[in-house]
């Protein structure tokens, strides 16, 4: 196993576990022990499919800004440069660099004195676009239609307007929470949209299907469990053998590393059950369950989605990389960075996030599977992964200074068009 590889799955997973309600992250439902105080669950009366519940959105505001942070390259962090529900009062005008790394929301206030050629609402708009072309497949009629995607993640905000209409399933399975307190948590409306969004999904047309679910219980200093991510996967499986067959769930999208220990077994095993029932299981360890290595890409905010040389090595890849051990050299690379998801804020917010994190390229991944189903309804995931290897392109970038090759920039249009050709 790689050592990159494992850090930058615990990147991953620290940006969900970071994530809480969008701000901080709440540690303090635990006994002195270290265990959780209790767990919620809210299911669909019988064991059926529908929805067990409307949760709601939990309203934020970040109060005013008279300065705002400081970028700095050498930390891991996602919310350095956290502007969202901020009513800034500050003079932004020399601050391209520091915007340049920043999140910010439809909720954000922002003054007159901005940058030479920076619009948040541009790059809010931009980040909606899965890019690469895959609009102009949605324009083509291929957009997940008759797909089920499914998504294993933090408590959903049920009404977004990004995916409302098309949400068939939603319930809440071991949730260390407040029953009280059960509002949106940022991190689920984000990969929800991300993969089905309206206007933000790579898949607008597929149906979802969503299990919330604490998918890393703690048990203690920085000890996990798998337990509950490999219930919610065969939970998840059962349903799919409600369904008609032309309706099923065909690809699970979980933004989670699964690492040894507790409950890893588990998880393994209903990853395994998932590959015979046809159905594709799409993790941050997609090395460890497939073989597949796949890669971030960072994106300039205030460039083209659909321009492949807008692109270039994701933000915590470079962070990371090192040329003496290079895995991404073999590496799928999808956007990750500058994206605009649905926020946990309002059925009709928006967040955008400059640094992303392998959470958001799970979802773009289970978005273009939704579509090789949609055209060609035998596709495997061996099949989709040799012809997303093969119709990959190279891409020039930079790394720390120095040049690097992409080797394998994803091309969804080729992609679906080579898959739609062999169907």
């Amino acid at each position: 196993m790689k050592i990159q590889r494992i850090t930058a799955a615990a990147l991953a997973c620290a940006l969900l576990a970071a994530c809480g309600n969008g701000v901080s992250t709440d540690n303090s439902l635990t006994e002195s022990g270290g265990n959780p105080i209790s767990t919620v669950d809210n299911l669909v009366e019988g064991g059926g499919i529908g929805i067990a519940r409307e949760v709601p959105g939990s309203p934020y505001s970040a109060g005013v800004l008279k300065t705002i942070p400081v970028y700095d390259s050498t930390n891991s962090s996602s919310f350095q440069v956290d502007l969202r529900g901020a009513d800034i009062r500050a003079d932004l005008s020399g601050e391209l660099e520091n915007l340049r790394y920043s999140l910010h929301d439809t909720n954000t206030r922002w003054p007159d004195s901005l940058p030479e050629g920076y619009s948040p609402a541009l790059v809010l708009e931009n980040g909606k676009n899965p890019g690469l072309g895959v609009r102009s497949l949605h324009e083509a009629g291929i957009d997940g239609r008759g797909i089920g995607v499914a998504v294993i993640d933090q408590t959903l905000l049920t009404g977004h307007r990004e995916y409302a209409d098309r949400l068939r399933h939603y319930e809440e399975y071991h949730l260390f929470q407040i029953e009280e307190t059960m509002t949106a948590e940022m991190h689920g409306p984000a990969v929800a949209s991300l993969a089905v969004g309206e206007t933000t999904g790579v898949a607008p047309g597929a149906d979802l299907y969503y299990i919330a679910a604490s998918l890393q219980e703690t048990l203690g200093a920085n000890e996990k469990s798998l337990t509950y991510a490999a219930q919610a996967i065969n939970r998840l499986l059962d349903l799919n053998s409600q369904l008609p067959e032309s309706d099923r769930i065909r690809v699970i999208s979980m933004s989670l590393g699964l690492e040894p220990g507790e409950g890893y077994d588990e998880a393994m095993a209903a990853v395994e059950r998932a590959k015979k029932e046809g159905v594709f299981v799409i993790s941050t360890s997609l090395y460890e369950t497939h073989g597949w290595e796949f890669g971030g890409l960072d994106r300039d905010p205030m460039g083209d989605p659909d321009d492949p040389d807008a692109y270039s090595m994701g933000i915590f890849h470079r962070q990371s990389y090192d040329p003496a051990n290079d895995w991404l050299a073999e590496a799928l690379f999808l956007p990750m960075d500058s994206r605009t998801f649905a926020s946990w804020t309002g059925e009709n917010d928006y967040s955008y996030g400059a640094p992303g994190g392998w959470s958001w390229s799970v979802p773009y991944l289970a978005g273009l599977y939704a579509m090789a189903a949609q055209v060609k309804p035998d596709v495997t995931p061996e099949l989709f992964w040799q012809t997303a290897m093969e119709t990959s392109r190279p891409q020039e970038a930079e790394v720390n200074g120095a040049p690097y090759t992409i080797n394998h920039l994803v091309d969804p249009v080729g992609l679906i068009t080579a898959l739609q050709s062999a169907a």
